[in-house]
């Protein structure tokens, strides 16, 4: 059976998931490629955010999911619902989210937290990046989004975990990695001089390493698996946090 297409590895989502078919709960932190991609795996997906703005992009783009406007930290469901809680990428505060989060979970369920790390090793990531910084010091400073080890361990609701990491390569043409550059913010307040030559310098990059009309960005996705400890977990069921709904 082939896999199916999503914007991360199969083989990522594939070791980050319960079975196909599983009752799924999605922290949402982006756009809503990540929930498409456990729509597009078989999963039964419900989508949590506060955000009107973030949950109309998410239910635009996964369609299949049921996207719920609620707070992270009040979970609007029953106790022992979902065989897996997901977050990819950064929350403004994730680790307020962990206590619903076991709540719900249901016994031997897990949270699975996928974290993107921009891969600066290879030769010609490097040469980008000397570009920008000459005309902003902070630009691919940062490698990694997403939730540490530490961050998921650190407060005890999670007590034991397991990682496995996955090679991704994320074709771009010489349009959209202009587009990339163009669209920093430091840079969008260039004179007017600097942001040509900056983009000039980029083209030539571009048509130096580029095979055929593509080059490929190098990313490493850690996925991590962490389950409840099962004393705190044993007692959440008794929290109720406004109405559950029952699905």
């Amino acid at each position: 059976m082939a896999s199916p297409r999503t914007h991360h590895p199969a083989a990522a989502m594939s070791w980050l998931l319960p079975g196909p078919g599983s009752q799924v709960l999605d922290l949402c932190t982006g756009k809503g490629a990540f929930t498409a991609d456990l729509v597009a795996c078989g999963h039964r997906v419900f989508a949590i955010t506060a955000d009107a703005r973030v949950a109309q992009q998410v239910a635009g783009r996964a369609s299949g999911a049921t996207v719920v406007r609620a707070s992270a930290d009040r979970l609007p469901f029953r106790p022992r619902w979902f065989e897996a809680v997901t977050i990819a990428g950064r929350r403004a505060r994730p680790t307020e989210a962990f206590p619903e989060a076991v709540r719900v979970l249901r016994p031997g369920g897990h949270l699975g937290v996928l974290r993107t790390t921009r891969d600066d090793t290879v030769p010609w990531v490097r040469r980008l990046a000397r570009l920008l910084q000459a005309y902003d010091p902070t630009a691919m400073t940062t490698t990694a989004t997403g939730l540490s080890q530490e961050e998921i361990l650190a407060d005890g609701w999670f007590v034991a975990s397991e990682a496995k990491s996955f090679r991704h390569w994320v074709p771009v043409d010489r349009a959209g990695l202009l587009a990339m550059v163009a669209a920093r913010p430091r840079l969008r307040q260039l004179p007017e001089a600097d942001r040509t030559a900056l983009l000039a310098d980029v083209g030539a990059l571009f048509d130096d390493i580029a095979r055929g009309h593509e080059v490929m960005l190098p990313y490493r996705i850690e996925c991590r698996k962490a389950w409840p400890d099962p004393e705190r977990q044993a007692l959440e069921p008794s929290i109720t946090v406004g109405i559950h709904l029952r699905w």
